[in-house]
């Protein structure tokens, strides 16, 4: 069954964001290393993965300001954006590759409603 993977928090200042979190939650938040844009990823005590990012708004390229958005994870984004259009969503963004891909593969569909919600893959279509 899908489920929520990652929470993104998309600011307009990251790093206030950052601490914030951190401090409030007691979450390990770190940089990530992203040549795009200002980015930090968190994690849960004693867990590698799962949590969420931070960006800045502006630097993500985001006309919503700040918000905050979810992604669920599917085995094939293709298949998840035509089962989508078919249920009367519309793809914002086709399917990209999170870095080179090591982290995966994310897209964008607006949902009946307007809210928009991400679906990420660890592999790409075929």
């Amino acid at each position: 069954m899908p489920k929520v993977v990652h929470t993104e928090l998309i600011t307009d200042n990251p790093k206030a964001t950052a601490d914030f979190v951190g401090k409030m939650f007691g979450w390990k938040v770190e940089k990530w290393d992203n040549p795009k844009a200002e980015y930090y990823m968190w994690n849960y005590p004693g867990e590698k993965m799962g949590g969420g990012g931070i960006g800045g708004a502006s630097e993500m390229g985001s006309k919503q300001g700040p918000h905050i958005d979810i992604y669920v994870d599917v085995e094939n984004i293709a298949a998840a954006i035509g089962k989508a259009k078919s249920l009367g969503a519309s793809q914002v963004i086709g399917e990209t590759a999170i870095g080179d891909g090591e982290m995966g593969y994310y897209a964008v569909i607006q949902i009946p409603g307007g809210c928009s919600l991400g679906i990420w893959a660890m592999k790409a279509s075929k």
